[in-house]
């Protein structure tokens, strides 16, 4: 199976909820993303998920893993 669509939408959280705008569009709408792409197999996923948890409650556990060299320079702290 491959897929033959793709459709690109904006993303806003605004009151923990998630709201779709179409590029380039003047705003956002509340709209459901199925109710906005029509017809067809979508998938909304959890935009809000992740920049939630890294941004708003801090939940990402951020560690060095140690240097990494790569062509002629090294990367390290």
């Amino acid at each position: 199976m491959k897929p033959s669509d793709r459709v690109r939408i904006n993303v806003a959280i605004v009151g923990g909820k998630e709201l779709y705008a179409w590029p380039g569009a003047r705003g956002f709408d509340d709209r459901s993303l199925a109710d906005m792409i029509g017809n067809g197999f979508i998938s909304d996923g959890d935009f809000a998920s992740m920049p939630s948890n890294v941004f708003v409650h801090h939940n990402a556990a951020i560690k060095f893993a140690g240097g990494n060299s790569g062509r002629s320079r090294t990367a390290s702290l």
